[in-house]
């Protein structure tokens, strides 16, 4: 996927349905919690956070948890050399 660098400003509609669709991944039982973050320009876009940190006590996923990272595309430009 090629990086935007000019890529016009987030789309709102499209920014809120993330929350839905990682709380139906929740619901379904595919992940026990989930962070999303979009940023654009460097500024924050989207912060959200669903389901559990902990599915034994049914501690909540808060956008501040600490947790392991098991994967996650890197959309970063190339840095010089």
């Amino acid at each position: 996927m090629p990086l935007l660098l000019n890529a016009a400003p987030p789309n709102v509609a499209r920014l809120a349905g993330i929350g839905p669709r990682m709380q139906a991944f929740v619901d379904a039982g595919k992940v026990a919690g989930v962070v999303t973050l979009v940023q654009h320009r460097g500024q924050r876009a989207h912060l959200e956070a669903h389901g559990y940190l902990n599915l034994a006590d049914k501690s909540p996923m808060k956008t501040d948890s600490i947790f392991e990272v098991m994967s996650m595309p890197s959309l970063s430009p190339p840095q010089p050399s």
